[in-house]
């Protein structure tokens, strides 16, 4: 059975299968395909020096920032920082916890920090304690009770960031699903049948049915009625109805009259004479000279082969 067959409720439910598969595959190997994309893995000190970071007339060197939440535990934190960004952040430095301004090099000019790589920041738990908080021990324990990286990011207002919409609570996985079935289900037969129609698609092929309509009723031959009986049929019909009156007045029913005429004397059997009467019947034949088994065990007379018991 080819494609153009199928119903749109067939296609509605190839539509919601093929939406788990692709929900199922961004939440199992959303990991990887970030992995795939990413240029650049970054640690902690490196990505909040990023974040931090202000360039004069650039802004911050971190744009595009996505929290990710990976179904095993923690975040993927992705973004897009300028190529050039060891120039103007030193291997060794420090995050101080909020935004500093940085100036440019001398000798560089911005265009220079307008090619951007992809990076990504793995964050193996719910609680995130920034680099700054971490140098000092005694804050250390209460800063991790309630602190994540979002509200990390939250510190940054001019920073571009977001979680995406199909992240959030089970929401990418339903719109997966019924992103499916409405390209599948409803769009994808719609231009099928297009494509039937422009000739573009071989058109569905359908069973051949016993039409019914074939078949016609034959015309039954119109009856006589008395206005279109002939001369004839008259003549016939008053000597019938006239020998009927003249059996009638005879005291004799026509059923009566119709036995007596059919019952007539059976033949007597004429008895032979001559050589026929006086010739001798025929002779037996005599049976074959066959032995029969009949024991209790047989079902019926069965022949006995072999030498004949005295």
């Amino acid at each position: 059975m080819g494609i153009e067959n199928l119903k749109r409720w067939h296609w509605m439910i190839i539509g919601g299968v093929l939406g788990c598969i692709l929900a199922g595959a961004q939440i199992y190997f959303q990991e990887t395909i970030l992995n795939f994309f990413t240029h650049k893995n970054f640690s902690q000190q490196e990505f909040e020096n990023v974040v931090e970071s202000r360039l004069a007339g650039v802004g911050p060197l971190a744009q595009n920032v996505k929290v990710h939440h990976v179904y095993t535990g923690g975040y993927l934190v992705t973004f897009d920082v300028a190529k050039a960004y060891p120039l103007i952040i030193p291997s060794g430095q420090v995050p101080i916890g909020k935004a500093r301004q940085i100036k440019l090099p001398p000798g560089r000019r911005i265009d220079d920090f307008s090619e951007t790589t992809f990076g990504i920041l793995r964050v193996p738990g719910e609680s995130y304690v920034p680099w700054s908080v971490r140098r000092s021990t005694a804050s250390q324990p209460a800063a991790a009770a309630n602190a994540t990286v979002v509200t990390y990011l939250q510190k940054f207002p001019d920073l571009d960031w977001k979680v995406p919409w199909t992240e959030k609570s089970h929401l990418g996985s339903v719109a997966w699903v019924l992103g499916s079935i409405v390209v599948v289900g409803v769009i994808w037969p719609e231009i099928l049948a297009l494509m039937i129609k422009f000739g573009l698609h071989p058109a569905p092929k359908h069973k051949d049915t016993y039409e019914l309509s074939r078949f016609k009723s034959e015309t039954e031959a119109p009856k006589k009625t008395a206005a279109e009986m002939t001369q004839s049929d008259l003549d016939q019909l008053e000597a019938l109805e006239a020998e009927l009156e003249k059996n009638l007045a005879a005291g004799a029913s026509p059923r009566a009259a119709t036995i007596a005429t059919a019952t007539t004397a059976a033949p007597a059997i004429r008895k032979l004479e001559g050589a026929a009467a006086k010739s001798k019947p025929a002779a037996p034949v005599a049976a074959p000279d066959k032995a029969f088994g009949a024991t209790q065990t047989d079902f019926y007379p069965t022949e006995v082969h072999g030498k004949k018991k005295d």
